[in-house]
């Protein structure tokens, strides 16, 4: 922890606050839409990435009003690169793939627990994907599993981080022929948001997760900045969390 760090965490210690977890596969826009959500500058982009675990401390002094703490991670499934000990290795054999194989092992434990620690200490938890593909559908059945095991009120929403969309007609195809079919369980439609909202625009899904006490999933589209479809559905989305 760095000293700017440590100085933020003694002002946070004993002030109540709310804590916003990410989790989704790599270079899918988490920390872009952490900036977005939280308003603080964060580092992203392609080039850019999480290193491990980050827990970040927005200044008390400029989010008063706020006081949250943001749990953000590498991205999953990044990945595992050619190490130097792989390279040393001048026939490809047994060896070589039983390094792998271990690589492999200690990169999905890793990837787990960090996964499990901001299920289980985040009261919002935001999940992005992008067009949604089979990994995230399993990521997503895992994360709801995980958080029914917690057994913690957890606010879930499910963020489509359609970046490459820019039109209206092409978001309103994705929701009727993706993530309406795709859906495990059934969505709810939605588009009523407080007053005080900026913006009137976009639309949310909802679905609801066990039988006893079921937990709501919200599902909301960010589409493509400063385009047809992100002006009609990013300023909603981010009003709505």
């Amino acid at each position: 922890m760095n000293e700017n760090g440590e100085k933020n965490y003694n002002k946070y210690k004993n002030v109540k606050n709310l804590k916003i977890g990410v989790i989704g596969n790599v270079n899918k826009g988490k920390s872009f839409l952490l900036s977005k959500i939280s308003k603080i500058e964060l580092p992203s982009g392609m080039s850019k990435k999480t290193e491990g675990f980050s827990i970040k401390y927005p200044e008390l002094g400029k989010y008063k009003d706020r006081k949250i703490v943001l749990l953000d991670s590498a991205g999953l499934e990044t990945p595992i690169l050619v190490s130097k000990e792989m390279l040393e290795i001048k026939n490809k054999n047994d060896k070589e793939n039983k390094i792998f194989k271990e690589k492999c092992k200690e990169k999905l434990i890793t990837e787990l627990f960090l996964q499990n620690y901001i299920i289980h200490n985040s009261d919002i938890l935001i999940i992005v994907v992008d067009a949604l593909s089979f990994s995230e559908q399993k990521l997503l059945m895992k994360i709801i599993k995980e958080t029914e095991r917690a057994k913690r009120e957890i606010s879930i929403y499910v963020i489509h981080n359609l970046k490459t969309y820019t039109s209206i007609n092409q978001v309103k195809d994705y929701i009727q022929n993706t993530l309406l079919k795709s859906a495990t369980f059934t969505l709810e439609k939605g588009h009523s948001i407080n007053t005080k909202a900026e913006s009137k625009t976009g639309v949310y899904f909802c679905e609801k997760v066990g039988d006893k006490k079921p937990q709501k999933i919200f599902h909301l589209i960010f589409a493509n900045e400063n385009s047809e479809a992100g002006n009609f559905y990013n300023q909603f989305t981010l009003d709505f969390i």
